[in-house]
């Protein structure tokens, strides 16, 4: 019983859902569009949260070729995401654009300064945070 109850605590962590924009969030947003430099700290830090388990969702309003453009600079530059502009799949909500996320990361964020040391901290905050909501559940 116990070890099934450290395997649904496991499984939820490896569910905590990131949603993060690409445009001055990930990549420092030029007038022609065309991705050029990562913001500092992006790539570490993506990978780092993708690394303990998170999910991560990349939501943006770029579609078409200018996705693309995105995406192809983004997988050179190494940045691990499991999806793009959709729900988790183990989700099964079936929804307009809106996306379920857990924490999201986007510079138009009211109030939102993107320092990705600081959302570093976040997430591991948000993340120790479901895992205890969790173990109360648990041991209700």
């Amino acid at each position: 019983m116990v070890l099934k109850q450290v395997r649904d605590l496991i499984d939820c962590m490896n569910k905590f859902i990131l949603a993060v924009d690409i445009d001055d969030t990930i990549i420092k947003k030029e007038k022609d569009y065309v991705p050029r430099v990562l913001l500092p700290g992006s790539k570490e830090v993506l990978n780092w949260a993708k690394d303990k388990g998170c999910y991560i969702i990349i939501w943006t309003c770029r579609y078409g070729d200018m996705l693309k453009q995105a995406l192809d600079f983004i997988d050179k530059q190494g940045i691990k995401y499991d999806i793009v502009n959709n729900n988790a799949p183990w989700l099964e909500i079936e929804t307009s654009r809106k996306i379920f996320y857990d924490l999201l990361i986007d510079d138009r964020a009211l109030g939102f300064t993107i320092d990705w040391e600081n959302i570093k901290q976040l997430i591991r905050k948000e993340i120790i945070k479901n895992l205890v909501n969790e173990i109360i559940k648990v041991f209700k």
